[in-house]
């Protein structure tokens, strides 16, 4: 049996990194231009949705976008809060 802090190792090593972690946090523009692609294809995908009926791939579609549109909101919070504060805008 294993002790707990090793369990607790083994089960860190194997968890797959987040997007928000692969993301370079120095190009914000870079960031900006993703969500707003994400944006734009969650925005056609739902509007198919309003004008043709919803299947099961579209949903998986939805869902997988909308966690990718998530990771790089969050990545660019992290980025805006990483850049040091120099009072211009």
């Amino acid at each position: 049996m294993l002790s707990f802090p090793k369990t607790l190792h083994l089960i860190s090593n194997n968890m797959k990194k987040l997007l928000r972690d692969k993301i370079e946090k120095h190009n914000i523009n870079s960031i900006n231009a993703s969500i707003e692609a994400y944006t734009n294809m969650i925005s056609f995908y739902e509007e198919y949705i309003e004008k043709h009926s919803n299947s099961e791939y579209i949903e998986s579609r939805v869902h997988y976008l909308n966690s990718q549109l998530a990771e790089y909101m969050i990545a660019r919070e992290i980025s805006v809060e990483e850049q040091p504060y120099t009072g211009k805008k």
